[in-house]
């Protein structure tokens, strides 16, 4: 399988990852030092600001945590930036990115060179699979009180129930889940989330109470909502 990213590239990423770390470490033994020496310059055992800077970064076990709780921190943005650029999360559905991020705030895997391949090719040869999950997500979400919608296929008419009533907050997720669903496979490019429906959304509904009832289309969807909160 061709590779997502190239082994150079995972290399300089790991490169700049290391080196981020070690300043981290660097960071913490020059508090420790900068203690130190006000602790000489005041007669204390420190000066307030140099106490202060060591409690934001220590906990009870001292510098493993500050440096555990800062290699989650790098290697979980490191893999959001490998999602974002390689295109591997672009098929990822609100389901999808939600256990994402569960497992990046958990604890993400470390980012090396071999991690960064295995995990590129296992997604990428796992996209078709990601992709039926995610239609089969948003399959479940169609109101199952309306007779338009099938039990067993979509329709050229969906019917979302009460997802856009003030209590809802998934209206955006399954707008942008469906939107990326039909696009991909009509083969055409899924527009960034500012340049797509729901920047149309945007305009018609300003806020919770008001467009409560409203229509939008372009090429490919025409959206209408009503009063019950229904799409």
């Amino acid at each position: 399988m061709r590779e997502i990213i190239k082994r150079k590239s995972a290399e300089e990423i790991c490169n700049h990852r290391d080196e981020a770390l070690r300043l981290l470490k660097a960071g913490l033994e020059l508090l420790d030092q900068a203690q130190a020496e006000a602790g000489k310059a005041t007669n204390k055992n420190a000066s307030y600001w140099v106490s202060s800077a060591l409690q934001r970064h220590r906990f009870n076990d001292g510098d493993t945590h500050a440096i555990r709780a800062g290699r989650k921190t790098i290697d979980a943005d490191v893999w959001r930036n490998i999602f974002r650029v390689t295109g591997l999360g672009d098929k990822f559905d609100t389901e999808h990115r939600r256990k994402f991020e569960e497992q990046l705030g958990k604890d993400p895997l470390e980012v090396t060179i071999e991690n960064i391949i295995a995990t590129s090719l296992d997604l990428a040869g796992r996209q078709g699979e990601i992709f039926t999950n995610s239609i089969k997500n948003l399959f479940k979400r169609l109101s199952r009180y309306h007779k338009s919608n099938s039990g067993f296929c979509f329709g050229s008419r969906l019917i979302f129930g009460d997802i856009l009533s003030y209590h809802s907050m998934m209206w955006k997720d399954t707008i942008r889940d469906l939107e990326r669903a039909v696009l991909t496979i009509e083969g055409v490019e899924v527009p960034s989330y500012n340049n797509g429906i729901i920047a149309q959304f945007s305009q018609e509904r300003k806020g919770i109470y008001e467009a409560m009832a409203g229509e939008v289309e372009n090429d490919h969807f025409d959206f209408r909502w009503f009063k019950n909160g229904n799409l």
